[in-house]
């Protein structure tokens, strides 16, 4: 792959490994603690969906150009659940909440399960009356209070939490206190949205059902996730045999479109490679402005594994 400076030209590739990548061990141990990865990056695309699509189809030539003969393809889409909590009506902070706690499932789906009940934290207690004394305080005078409660009740800071993260904890615990609770009706299309697994074109076509029922328009959301479909099947990528999970591609929190993965044997806790969309990183480490950006990653030891597998 050719690479080019990302002043010259608004979109190419820099080749990406390989390079070591840790992992943690999953539950049964059977995932090593560092592979090795070869991958490429794109960045500065203005055709999200062409970049995407054709990040894509390079990686799948790849992994087939090295003897993989038989793969499935896993999509999903970060932006789209975005596109819905933009679409439904919640209050503003319950919106951010679930953005933010999209990528952690066990989390997200407790928050989402509280909030549908109406159930707010526990409004009793110790902690529950600091809270309310900081309910209208600015975060100085807030870790003020803090630091005087614990001295007064002889508490020990300890644990790798700060003062002030404390604090914060706490002006947002009691924020939560004072807003609007979420309506059912959004807890439950929310919940019918995460259920959907299907083929990538029976998905488009249940999710534009939900937002049907519920008086929303992702009309705009779901042409982009159909056009990129349209522009892998043309390349040859059977989208029929393909899956498409709403949930898929919530364990990295900085992708924010396309996540797609390929395994092999339909193996999803093992693929040979992955990747997606991730505009927001080049500016969270720095850049002055929101750069387009696309790569995917090979797992080379599974790859390899897999190849060597007997018919």
């Amino acid at each position: 792959l050719e690479r080019h400076p990302l002043a010259d030209t608004p979109a190419r590739y820099c080749y990406n490994g390989p390079a070591f990548r840790f992992q943690s061990r999953g539950a049964g141990g059977t995932h090593p603690r560092e592979f090795r990865q070869a991958g490429i990056e794109c960045f500065g695309v203005a055709d999200r969906d062409s970049a995407d699509a054709e990040v894509v189809l390079l990686v799948a030539d790849a992994v087939k150009s090295a003897g993989l003969k038989q793969c499935n393809f896993r999509f999903g889409d970060i932006a789209l659940f975005y596109a819905l909590l933009d679409a439904l009506s919640l209050p503003e902070r319950w919106r951010l909440k679930l953005r933010h706690y999209f990528w952690r499932p066990p989390a997200f789906h407790a928050l989402l399960s509280r909030l549908a009940k109406g159930e707010i934290s526990d409004g009793k207690g110790p902690v529950a009356a600091l809270t309310a004394a900081l309910a209208d305080e600015g975060p100085a005078r807030a870790e003020e209070l803090v630091a005087d409660y614990l001295e007064t009740n002889d508490l020990p800071l300890t644990g790798n939490r700060t003062l002030g993260e404390i604090a914060e904890r706490l002006l947002d615990h009691a924020a939560d206190l004072r807003s609007e609770p979420l309506p059912k009706e959004v807890a439950t299309v929310i919940d019918y949205y995460l259920a959907i697994e299907a083929s990538p074109r029976e998905a488009i076509d249940r999710i534009a059902m939900i937002a049907r029922g519920a008086g929303i328009d992702l009309g705009p959301a779901l042409y982009v996730l159909s056009r990129r479909f349209d522009l892998l099947e043309k390349r040859g990528i059977d989208i029929g045999k393909a899956s498409f999970a709403t949930e898929f591609g919530r364990d990295l929190e900085y992708y924010s479109g396309l996540v797609f993965q390929i395994e092999a044997d339909g193996d999803k806790t093992s693929p040979i490679a992955g990747g997606g969309r991730y505009d927001g990183l080049l500016r969270s480490v720095g850049a002055p402005v929101e750069v387009p950006a696309v790569g995917s990653a090979i797992h080379t030891e599974r790859l390899l594994a897999s190849v060597r597998e007997p018919a």
